[in-house]
């Protein structure tokens, strides 16, 4: 048996941890603490500890405390570690939403020809179009840490170099490359016009 809140190895008739000198229960009247990104919270009771683990607010790593603790210890030594257990794996990769990948292959080309032909100003156009790449780069990648993708290594990319996004995300993602191809096809007629 370990103690709930500091994991110390224990006799299996343990009533208090040695080790941090804590009775082996949860009183749910206790008043947690808990540091999240240098920031410290509380006091939480065990319900609002339950809850904000759920919403993803306290992680495995991140450092609680309560009275009666030596000191502050990873939320996974104590006995929160049967609430931070309970994680959703990822979401499957066909449910990932792939609006703004389609977005981003093809609108910004869309409206950088409408602003040339209306404006006649190409520089206006490029513009246009570096500012499109930025918003619907930044929303995909938002989507993607969502669902549980991590696209920070390469998501930069989709602000300037949108075809080497699309096809790292195609590849990393959901090895569907049609939004690759429809945005070569795209510039491929930009070029060309």
């Amino acid at each position: 048996m370990h103690c709930i809140f500091c994991g110390k190895e224990l006799d299996e008739k343990a009533v208090f941890c040695p080790a941090c000198g804590l009775r082996q229960s949860e009183d749910t009247g206790d008043e947690w603490y808990y540091v999240k990104d240098g920031i410290k919270y509380g006091p939480c009771s065990l319900e609002s500890m339950k809850r904000e683990i759920a919403e993803e607010r306290i992680g495995r790593e991140d450092f609680v405390w309560k009275e009666g603790m030596k000191e502050w210890i990873p939320a996974k030594q104590t006995c929160l570690i049967k609430y931070l257990n309970v994680i959703a794996p990822n979401i499957p990769v066909e449910a990932i939403s792939n609006k703004y990948a389609w977005t981003l292959a093809t609108v910004p080309i869309f409206v950088s020809w409408i602003i040339e032909a209306i404006t006649g100003l190409e520089l206006i156009a490029v513009i246009t179009a570096v500012i499109l790449n930025t918003y619907f780069a930044s929303r995909d990648a938002k989507t993607l840490k969502k669902s549980g993708k991590d696209a920070e290594a390469w998501g930069w990319l989709g602000f300037f170099l949108v075809p080497i996004y699309l096809l790292i995300r195609s590849a990393k993602i959901d090895k569907k490359y049609g939004y690759v191809i429809a945005w070569c096809i795209m510039a491929f007629i930009d070029i060309c016009m």
